[in-house]
């Protein structure tokens, strides 16, 4: 759940105190020739940024936590304001995971009001469990939802280079690939984040030397997450061993790396041709996948599984199972991925939507003339053809086969869902279990649950897409007719 309070808005905040009375000048500054210094000295690196993610001319909502590295970014924003046509407006997100965020957010409002801002707390729900993923997906919804509210284009982040060296750490160790390692980018859809060239040092020099207090949010120091244990425990080690050039080595290098992510992708993309059909119902032929460079064949297996609904982020050992799943050759199989399985079979990778608790489903079917009924999920659809054609068998999701009117005709006829023991008549003599023939056919077990039978008169006569009594084939062309059986894909 999400709340956006507006605290002031552009009629209501105050006209804009003079900077030095707009302040909260705790901290002992250190002299206006110090100050203009630190700020000249970084001004151009966050002018080339903002250029960079053509932020000039927009609207920006500055996310500001009341953290060193937040209440720097808006400090530098108000000063390139004017000469590159900033609107700026300034957004504080409590998360709800601590009872002592009131006076981060007093510190946050007044220096809003102080520069004549709107200001705005947007208060999420994540509880005190939620892991850094959860926090990150809420603040985001909260900001981008602030954002669109106000009409601003930007939202704009105070992630610096020591994030990035973090972020590049803590990739390398879960693994992910050279996207993986080339870590945040200046801009990313609407995310802006102008300070990912400047170390935090500098940043907490800027504020002391404009006076700026700040404030140091105690969860940063709590070893549940794993930026927290990088950032206090592994970086210190490096930076002591290695050198304090690490930061800088390793966000040059993530730069680079970036580069040759943009042309892989570039590259991975012109094989979006192989992947038949869009959204969820996307499927990935793998006769083609199989002429993937193996570089770029995980590229290929992110943007299918993005494009169905899948994580955004897989990892690199659900990529790696994905890979070798789409490898294999022994009939169906199935990949447990988060929100849908992936089921492999004729040749083709798809997603398969769990099922919801089974319907209980109970259909007439009149033989007598022209009829359909359909799965109340709108998952498949049997239909009823008077002029009779060729049989279909194409897979079990789409079969047609010619029955007998006479035999049709001789009780009522029911759809329903096949349940334990239900058994169909071979041509061969004897019986098969319903369960037994959806095992043996690879059927994955989350297309199982509500697979419909022909019945009549407690006898099955038909499983579509699997098998037919052998009685029911017709005798003759004049008393044929045709019963059809489609399944959607991912189903």
């Amino acid at each position: 759940m999400i709340e956006i309070f507006i605290v002031h808005d552009a009629a209501t905040a105050p006209p804009p105190l003079p900077r030095q009375a707009g302040r909260a000048n705790t901290a002992v500054g250190k002299g206006v020739d110090n100050h203009n210094k630190v700020m000249f000295g970084l001004l151009p690196t966050v002018e080339a940024a903002a250029r960079r993610a053509d932020m000039a001319g927009k609207g920006v909502l500055v996310a500001v936590s009341g953290g060193g590295d937040s209440m720097a970014l808006l400090e530098l924003l108000l000063e390139l304001a004017d000469k590159c046509d900033l609107k700026l407006e300034v957004a504080f997100v409590d998360h709800g995971c601590r009872e002592d965020v009131q006076s981060e957010l007093e510190l946050v409002e007044a220096r809003a009001l102080a520069a004549g801002l709107p200001f705005f707390c947007l208060r999420v729900k994540a509880g005190t469990e939620a892991n850094e993923a959860r926090l990150r997906e809420l603040r985001y919804s909260a900001l981008f939802g602030c954002a669109d509210e106000r009409g601003l284009q930007l939202v704009a982040t105070g992630h610096n280079s020591d994030d990035q060296s973090e972020t590049i750490l803590m990739n390398l160790f879960r693994g992910g690939g050279l996207r993986a390692l080339g870590g945040m980018r200046g801009a990313r859809g609407r995310v802006v984040r102008p300070l990912l060239d400047i170390r935090r040092s500098a940043l907490r020099e800027l504020l002391e030397s404009r006076g700026v207090v700040w404030a140091e949010d105690p969860s940063n120091n709590s070893d549940r997450f794993l930026r927290n244990r990088i950032r206090g425990r592994v970086l210190p080690i490096v930076e002591r061993e290695v050198g304090e050039h690490v930061a800088r080595r390793l966000a040059e290098d993530a730069s680079r790396l970036r580069l040759e992510d943009d042309y892989l992708q570039d590259e991975a993309s012109r094989y979006r041709l192989w992947i038949a059909g869009s959204g969820t119902d996307a499927v990935l032929d793998l006769a083609a996948f199989d002429r993937v460079p193996p570089a770029l064949r995980w590229r290929v297996l992110r943007s299918w599984l993005l494009e169905t609904g899948g994580p955004r982020s897989p990892t690199a050992r659900q990529l790696d199972l994905l890979e070798k799943l789409a490898g294999r050759r022994d009939g169906s199989a199935e990949l447990d991925i988060p929100g849908r399985p992936v089921l492999r079979e004729y040749g083709q990778l798809r997603r398969v939507l769990m099922p919801v608790n089974p319907l209980d489903f109970n259909f007439v079917l009149d033989p007598g003339c022209d009829a359909a009924v359909e799965d109340p999920a709108g998952k498949w659809t049997i239909t009823v053809d008077q002029m009779a054609a060729e049989p279909l068998r194409k897979s079990i999701l789409e079969q047609a086969v010619t029955a007998s009117r006479g035999h049709l005709l001789r009780a009522d006829l029911a759809v329903r869902p096949h349940r334990t023991g239900d058994r169909i008549r071979l041509a061969t003599g004897g019986h098969a279990l319903v369960s037994d023939l959806l095992g043996e056919l690879k059927v994955p077990r989350a297309m199982r649950e509500g697979w419909p039978v022909l019945e009549q008169a407690s006898s099955l006569l038909w499983v579509p897409g699997l098998l037919a009594d052998p009685d029911l084939a017709a005798g003759s062309s004049n008393d044929s007719l045709l019963l059809s059986w489609k399944r959607k894909p991912g189903f």
